[in-house]
């Protein structure tokens, strides 16, 4: 079906070839902030959809599929739920629907009460997740079994307490008396959903309800650190990457040896230690020197000395500042992502890195600064236009004085330089 063209699609599966699966696939249609990469579970989607259907039968909506299921399967309203009244064998698009019905609609519909002629007293969950019926202290007569909520309440009085006392406890009590019954205003009954706040099914509200709750398991990341991976101001594909990179999933030698796809362990860069994801992207001679390069000298020992998902965090939380002046997180993921595509272009196309790796990483690291500075003021509605910046000379009998400075991150030097001029000529002064 539909849900393993997915798979196929997310880890590479080709016809009966299968692919590395780097996660479970509930793992993979979890929430971001639950440790997964957000795609929903086709299965569980098709069931909301179904759930759809099923709710616009039960509310009675016109169409013409609803009228012939209506008309070919006798179907009546009987609570929140439809009864079949024929012997007709039901087809495939009814079994389908029916169970979308009792899997998805009836675990949270809801009565919204108006005159109270359709809600049974007893028989419905109108007051509570549960009908009252489950919290009578005592037997009931089959009149009362077959009341509705109409029948228990006088305009003048309001519930026939003389009746209730007796069959239910205080507690269903109280909350009986916080409800009136609007019968004079001829208000109907009506059917709501109770997983959205506005009442109105939604295909998305169903989906959550289909796929419960998640529970995280030991070894999957914070909140924190994964809403700061999927936050980064990078491509997608960076993100996704820096997602695996961090949940432990990067196919290095080190993890293909486990899987048993390779016989060798030792890193493609320098050919002297295990691959692993530490190793690969922080501890290789062959990086070691590019984030040397990229890290300010004050953070060296720090950067190359502490545990992997502590240097994970503390990059993204822009612990380490760079000669770029650029955010933390864009420039690992940039860097990481870099490194990965040397490091395959060399293992399976012979390729050599790049010279000049820092510049290479220094313009993509500024595409990217560039790209989410337009887009967020596109979203403001305050985009800057690019404008030339120059001397004009002054009017006459004036002077005009121009102020600027700059500090570099690396030695904490700063330089001030002030120009001036008049309409005849201009001087230069520099105060270091």
């Amino acid at each position: 079906g539909f849900g393993k063209v997915k798979r196929a699609k997310i880890w590479g599966d080709k016809g009966c070839k299968r692919g590395v699966h780097l996660g479970s696939w509930t793992a993979v249609c979890s929430k971001r902030v639950q440790g997964g990469l957000g795609l929903r579970s086709a299965h569980h989607m098709n069931l909301a959809a179904l759930g759809k259907r099923g709710w616009k039968l039960l509310r009675g909506e016109a169409g013409l599929w609803c009228e012939l299921l209506k008309a070919k399967y006798g179907l009546q309203f009987s609570g929140p739920r439809m009864v079949q009244t024929t012997s007709c064998s039901p087809s495939s698009v009814w079994t389908r629907i029916k169970h979308g019905l009792n899997t998805v609609v009836e675990k949270d519909v809801k009565w919204n009460i108006g005159d109270g002629r359709l809600i049974s007293f007893w028989g419905d969950s109108w007051l509570k997740d549960r009908p009252l019926r489950e919290f009578s202290v005592a037997v009931l007569t089959e009149e009362e079994s077959n009341a509705k909520v109409y029948n228990m309440w006088n305009n003048v009085q309001g519930w026939d307490w003389g009746r209730l006392v007796s069959v239910l406890p205080p507690q269903q009590l109280l909350k009986l008396a916080a409800i009136r019954i609007f019968q004079e205003e001829g208000l109907e009954d009506c059917l709501g959903w109770g997983a959205d706040p506005s009442g109105a099914f939604t295909v998305g509200s169903a989906y959550k309800i289909t796929v419960g709750p998640i529970e995280l398991g030991t070894d999957d990341l914070p909140k924190s650190l994964l809403r700061k991976i999927w936050n980064l101001r990078v491509s997608e594909r960076i993100r996704c990457f820096v997602w695996l990179a961090a949940k432990g999933k990067i196919l290095t030698n080190s993890e293909r040896r486990q899987r048993h796809m390779t016989n060798s362990a030792i890193c493609i860069l320098c050919s002297r230690a295990d691959e692993s994801i530490i190793h690969l992207f922080r501890d290789c001679e062959v990086i070691r020197s590019l984030w040397k390069d990229i890290i300010i000298p004050r953070n060296h020992v720090h950067f190359f000395s502490i545990p992997p998902i502590d240097w994970i965090k503390c990059n993204l939380n822009d612990g380490f500042k760079n000669c770029f002046q650029a955010e933390g997180g864009i420039v690992f993921g940039t860097v990481t992502w870099w490194i990965w595509k040397w490091r395959n272009g060399k293992a399976f196309r012979g390729d050599q890195l790049p010279p000049h790796k820092k510049q290479l990483i220094e313009q993509q690291v500024k595409d990217f600064v560039v790209a989410w500075g337009r887009k967020i003021a596109r979203t403001s509605g305050t985009e800057q236009s690019i404008s030339l910046v120059r001397w004009d000379r002054p009017h006459t009998d004036w002077c005009k004085i121009s102020i600027d400075g700059s500090v570099t991150g690396d030695h904490n030097l700063v330089a001030v330089g002030e120009l001036y001029g008049t309409l005849k000529g201009h001087g230069y002064v520099a105060f270091p």
